[in-house]
């Protein structure tokens, strides 16, 4: 959302869905995957990469009862109950449903039903440029359709009279005035529904320009109120003279960078446990100007044991993005020096601790969420496996089939 060249966004019209009322909707993703999947299903004969880096498990099986996990492992060890529907994968690689951590303009239903259908599963949608209101009503109306990517919804971006992104994109934002002003209107904003929160420390200078920014104190008062709501708040920045600013409010995760990543930020974010998201593809241009700068701060914020989640920024004026599993940023997170595992971890583990779901989403564990992604070949050989779909099963429900 921050490169002049690469990134605008339209205010989406909302056709084609029914809408469902706030007040009578307050679906979750813990919901979904409770009512969502009525009957048992076990996936057998697969190699299970579960999400959280263990190494991955030859001929293991997975029990699904009721949207969730009921038992994962070895197939000489796990129990398959009577009367459970049993698929064969061959020797397929079973993974945890992937998530996207940055898009916009994902209200429509066939975008997330692609989304859904390609093995991401959920997606985080962060300044979509309509009102929140509807942003929550769409978000609540796509938790019945189990064919659909779950949506996490932020709402506007927070920021100050004549702050990023008005001035420079012209976007709808929500501009507070005072600590006491800013702790009301999100309040209300999170009081109305939504999952997080993204506030605007842009100083402007990727864009040779000056832009007012939320003080200090302001922001810390934004992050405190989500914090305190057991929300999240994530931070628009582009350079790292603002990243010390939302360390300092508490923030819990940020965009990348363009410029070069100070150790002693590093070393505060791996503290805090604050992730990035990946943005390579977006922050570079497809792998262009500037990349080897970004690889350089993925790569030295791993070391460290600093957490990255996917990201690809969809809904950007860089149109090659595409809807469906995101392989450009993939191909262009492994470029920059990422295993493969620490890719798929990316991808699942930690973007569902970045989209606040870690406790039902993210990896395949006894009793979470059934978002389970099946694909032909070896994604820790081959990443093109993940372009080759054999199932998808969102909250407990089989999707996607051969």
């Amino acid at each position: 959302m921050k490169r002049p060249v690469l990134k605008s966004l339209a205010l989406l019209a909302l056709c084609g869905v029914a809408l469902a009322s706030i007040a009578s909707t307050k679906a979750s993703a813990k919901a979904q995957g409770a009512k969502a999947g009525s009957s048992s299903v076990a996936l057998v004969n697969g190699t299970l990469i579960d999400g959280t880096g263990a190494k991955a498990i030859a001929k293991a099986a997975i029990v699904i009862e009721n949207g969730r996990i009921t038992a994962v492992g070895k197939r000489s060890a796990v129990t398959i109950p009577n009367g459970t529907r049993v698929i064969d994968v061959h020797g397929a690689t079973i993974l945890p449903g992937f998530i996207d951590t940055l898009v916009h303009h994902s209200f429509a239903a066939k975008k997330l039903q692609k989304w859904a259908r390609a093995g991401v599963t959920t997606v985080r949608e962060l300044e979509s440029g309509t009102s929140y209101e509807q942003d929550l009503a769409f978000r609540d109306e796509a938790l019945t359709h189990p064919d659909y990517a779950r949506v996490v919804v932020s709402g506007p971006i927070v920021t100050i009279p004549g702050g990023y992104p008005t001035p420079v994109f012209n976007w709808p934002s929500l501009a507070v005035t005072s600590v006491d002003d800013a702790r009301q209107q999100v309040g209300r904003l999170l009081d109305a529904g939504a999952d997080t929160v993204v506030i605007a420390l842009e100083s402007g200078a990727v864009y040779g320009r000056s832009l007012p920014e939320l003080t200090p104190e302001e922001a810390k008062a934004i992050v405190d109120v989500a914090h305190e709501r057991g929300k999240t708040a994530s931070a628009r920045l582009s350079v790292s003279a603002d990243l010390k600013l939302a360390l300092d409010a508490g923030v819990d995760d940020v965009d990348s960078l363009m410029d070069k990543l100070p150790d002693s930020l590093i070393r505060r974010m791996v503290a805090s446990r604050t992730s990035t998201m990946s943005e390579v593809d977006v922050d570079t241009n497809g792998g262009g100007a500037g990349f080897n700068r970004v690889a350089y701060n993925l790569r030295r914020l791993l070391r460290a044991g600093g957490k990255v989640a996917l990201a690809n920024d969809y809904g950007t004026l860089y149109t090659q993005i595409p809807v469906g599993m995101p392989m450009t940023e993939i191909r262009l997170m492994r470029r920059a020096g990422m295993t493969r595992m620490q890719i798929i971890i990316a991808a699942t583990k930690n973007a569902a601790h970045v989209c606040n779901l870690d406790k039902d989403l993210g990896t395949l564990e006894q009793g979470k969420i059934a978002d389970v992604l099946v694909v032909k070949g070896d994604p820790l050989k081959n990443l093109s496996a993940l372009t080759k779909t054999a199932y998808v099963i969102h909250g407990g429900v089989v999707i996607r089939h051969p």
